[in-house]
């Protein structure tokens, strides 16, 4: 009897262990999920930050005289502005005469994405 009491405790124990590490194996899972998509949604507010700083440049171009500002982009031709949900964008141009190439980068917490166009 004194077995048998032994062999259901190490038994018990070795269950309870494997369903632990199943459960630990999952939420690690599922925190690894969380955290890609909040990447994603990231970087797609980014994204339209950036597209959001080439609309507002074209407009600007079109519509109002444009005022640089100071960015690190390696340009003289550089904007930049934050907007309301905190995601930022800077537009720089590479060169004046046409056809003007124009990059905007937005940014939203520690995401970056760009966009290229050819006016």
């Amino acid at each position: 009897m004194k077995n048998s009491r032994g062999i259901a405790l190490i038994l018990t124990i070795s269950i309870l262990s494997g369903l632990l590490a199943l459960a630990l194996g999952i939420s690690t899972l599922l925190v690894r999920e969380m955290k890609l998509s909040q990447e994603i949604a990231n970087s797609g507010i980014a994204y339209g930050a950036a597209d959001t700083g080439i609309e507002r440049f074209m407009y600007g171009i079109n519509k109002e005289a444009l005022e640089p500002t100071t960015c690190q982009c390696g340009s003289s031709n550089c904007y930049s502005a934050t907007l309301s949900n905190n995601a930022s964008y800077i537009v720089c141009t590479k060169q004046a005469t046409p056809p003007v190439q124009i990059k905007s980068t937005g940014t939203f917490r520690s995401t970056n994405r760009s966009i290229q166009i050819t006016y």
